[in-house]
This record gives C-alpha cells, sequence and structure tokens, in this order.
C-alpha cells in the first residue's frame, strides 16, 4: 500500500439505483440524494459538507413521492446553506451555544416541512391531477373514495417521503431524521456506532413522514460536538441510506459489517474509485435483497491507509486546478482591461469619425462660399471698373456727341 499520509481528505459519494421490484412493475426510482459543496453525481469534496437523502413511501395515496423526494433533498440542502454557510452562522460556526441552540428548537424541523410542503403545493398546482386519472383509480382501489378526497385537500399526501440529513463542519456534526433509514458512523479503527437510535415507531411498512399534519414534531435531531485539537475523534465514515438498504439484510449484524467493508475498500482503493463502483454494489444488493430502491451516501474522513500517489496525484491536480484559475482569472482581468482600453479608443475613434465629418462639410461650405465672394467681387469690378479700352473709347464718343451736336445740321444747310 506505500507510506501513509495524516491529511484528513474530507469528501462525500453515493449512489441511487432502482430497485429490482420497481423495474419489473416499471415505476420510477422514488429515492433522492444530494450534496454540497458540488451536486450529485459529481464528487463533494471540503468542509463544511451537507448531504440529504430522502425515501419516497410509494404507496397508492403517494403517487408523486419521487417528486417529493426531490424537493425533499434540495429544500435540505438549501435551509441548511442558508443556515449554517451562508448566513451570520455559518460565519460563527465554531460558537457552540449558537449551533447547540438551534439544534435543539424546533426552529429549523419548522422550517424544513414549511419550505418542503410550499414546494410540493407549488408542482401540484402546476400540475393538477385529472378526475380520470389512473393514479385516482389506484388510490379509490387501495383506500377507497375517501381517500381521493383527503388527497385533494391535503396534497402533499400524494408526495410523501422521509428525510435524512448529515452536516460536517470543522468542529460540529449535526444529524438529523425523520422517518426509516439509516445513519451508521465508522471510526478510524473500524468500530461502527448509530449517532440516533432507530424509532421503535417505525416497524413493517409504517414510517413518520414529511406529508404529516405535525411533522416537525417527529424529526430527531443529533449535535456532536469536536473541540479544537479534537477533531480526530470525528467518525472515518458516515453512511446515509434509504431502509432498502438495511433490509437487504437478514439481521441488523450484517447490515452494520457495511460500515467495515466500506472503510476498507475507500483505504485500499481510494474515494473516488469506490464511488465508480458503488451504483453496482447497490444494484446486486437490490436485486440478491429487498428488491426496492436504494440509496446510499458516504462522508468519508480519509487519512489512514491513503496511499501517497494518489493524494500526490490529488494535490498535484488541485494545484493545477488552481493555477489555472489563476491563469484564467489573469486572462479575465487581462480581457476586461483591453475591452475597457477598446471601449475608449472606440469612443475616441467615433468622435473623431464625426469631427471629420463635420471638417470635411464645413471646408466644402466655406469654398462654396469663397467662390460666391468671387463671382460677385468680379461681377462688381465688371460694373464698376470698366476696362481700359472702354475708358479710352468713352471720351471720345462722348466729346463727339457733346460737343458736335449740329454738324450733321450744318453741313446739310451748306448743300
Amino acid at each position: 500500500m506505500g507510506n501513509t499520509l495524516y491529511t484528513p481528505q474530507w469528501r462525500c459519494i453515493g449512489a441511487s439505483v432502482l430497485g429490482a421490484s420497481h423495474q419489473r412493475t416499471n415505476l420510477p426510482n422514488q429515492d433522492a440524494i444530494q450534496w454540497y459543496p458540488n451536486e450529485y453525481p459529481n464528487l463533494c469534496i471540503g468542509l463544511p459538507l451537507i448531504l440529504a437523502v430522502s425515501d419516497g413511501h410509494g404507496s397508492p395515496r403517494n403517487f408523486r413521492s419521487d417528486i417529493g423526494a426531490k424537493a425533499a433533498v434540495d429544500t435540505a440542502i438549501r435551509v441548511f446553506r442558508e443556515l449554517f454557510v451562508e448566513g451570520d452562522l455559518g460565519k460563527e460556526r465554531k460558537q457552540a451555544i449558537a449551533i447547540k441552540d438551534i439544534a435543539q428548537s424546533l426552529w429549523l424541523p419548522q422550517t424544513l416541512v414549511r419550505d418542503w410542503k410550499q414546494a410540493v403545493q407549488k408542482h401540484w398546482q402546476e400540475n393538477p391531477v385529472p378526475d380520470t386519472s389512473l393514479e385516482w383509480q389506484r388510490v379509490v382501489d387501495k383506500d377507497g373514495e375517501k381517500a381521493v378526497t383527503t388527497i385533494k385537500k391535503h396534497p402533499e399526501i400524494a408526495y410523501g417521503a422521509t428525510l435524512l440529513v448529515v452536516l460536517v463542519t470543522d468542529s460540529f456534526i449535526l444529524y438529523l431524521q425523520l422517518g426509516d433509514g439509516d445513519i451508521l458512523c465508522v471510526d478510524s479503527k473500524s468500530r461502527p456506532t448509530r449517532p440516533m437510535q432507530p424509532d421503535p415507531r417505525l416497524i413493517a411498512n409504517e414510517t413518520t413522514s414529511l406529508c404529516m399534519s405535525d411533522a416537525w414534531k417527529e424529526f430527531q435531531i443529533e449535535l456532536h460536538q469536536y473541540p479544537q485539537g479534537e477533531a480526530d475523534k470525528m467518525p472515518a465514515l458516515i453512511l446515509v441510506s434509504t431502509d432498502g438498504y438495511a433490509n437487504s439484510y437478514s439481521t441488523e449484524e450484517e447490515f452494520i459489517r457495511i460500515g467495515h467493508d466500506y472503510l476498507r475498500m475507500i483505504r485500499e482503493e481510494g474515494t473516488e474509485r469506490v464511488g465508480r463502483k458503488l451504483e453496482e454494489f447497490l444494484q446486486e444488493t437490490s436485486s440478491g435483497g429487498s428488491g426496492d430502491d436504494i440509496t446510499l451516501g458516504i462522508i468519508s474522513r480519509v487519512e489512514y491507509g491513503y496511499k501517497d500517489e494518489e493524494l500526490q496525484r490529488m494535490n498535484s491536480l488541485a494545484k493545477n486546478v488552481s493555477d489555472f484559475d489563476s491563469k484564467i482569472g489573469h486572462l479575465g482581468s487581462r480581457h476586461n482591461s483591453l475591452s475597457k482600453r477598446v471601449s475608449q479608443q472606440g469612443h475616441v475613434l467615433i468622435v473623431a469619425f464625426f469631427l471629420a465629418i463635420l471638417n470635411i462639410a464645413f471646408s466644402s461650405l466655406l469654398l462654396f462660399r469663397l467662390n460666391q465672394l468671387e463671382q460677385q467681387q468680379k461681377e462688381f469690378k465688371t460694373k464698376h471698373h470698366p476696362s481700359v479700352s472702354q475708358v479710352q473709347q468713352s471720351p471720345q464718343n462722348t466729346q463727339d456727341k457733346f460737343q458736335h451736336p449740329n454738324i450733321g445740321q450744318k453741313k446739310s444747310q451748306k448743300r
């Protein structure tokens, strides 16, 4: 295996598969999974880390539970992000008292239920169910006409689903659960524990649900805090699964053993490789077990048995990505600067273009005016200053005309 490095590398992987029984009956996958940072199925790396899993009930009266499950995980991720990552509390995650107050109050489950109901009711209004649909007929066949009336009055019933959420930060882990499903923790010595005890009321196919009238009262919430310097006491692995996984095993002991198996595989093969095989594992489990949809999310604090070459590769990749981002940022800055300069030069050119047009127009007008003035000057000179020949001829003609007016008459008298 090579030497080991002990730098924690928090990651989240997961998969959701259509159950074998649902494949036979042509039903959709009614489970959902989502995480932050990044979005499923992209690899999730870093803290704070949020993982949400939901299981739609799938009975005839819950005929839109696949949509309800998707709405549940989306709502959980958004609410937890706004509260613990982006909000004021997220900026003060190490203030244990504030975190504990939030975890122990009813505000968090009330917000989750309210926002989920708003989401599914909006979907119901935008996608009404025709009275002649097969969904209503299945409800009548299973639960009678009264059930149809109830669902039309409370449409969230059609979207019924469970919800499991885990939030991991550098100083605490918050576990939240409504309904069936499993959260399993494994420490660095491969010892499995449950952060919350199973609800004894959840037997057979009975479960609490987001669609219940007082669903916010049914949440289980656990806060585990880790003071500075005790991060190594955090679980090495946290598994969050829908009940289809545990139901595929005949005993509780067999199911809990998967925690040890997954930790060993991650240590030996790396998180990413296990993540690529996860869907195949779950499909085989469903086919040989419950036949139900199975969804599994795994949060790992990888530090033991992590191969040097793999960690070096990841660090090198992270550095390359960082360098690439830096270069992109530099290019973006240069692009913005160049764009600004081009924009400024463009404005100058536009102004210069219009000034040139005005200059040409003014010059043309000036030349035209000068030509007019020259023409007028010539006409003036011609009218008021005759030529030399005209000046020489004018006096003689004038003298002949005015000094000898009777010459012709005198000559004719002599004759």
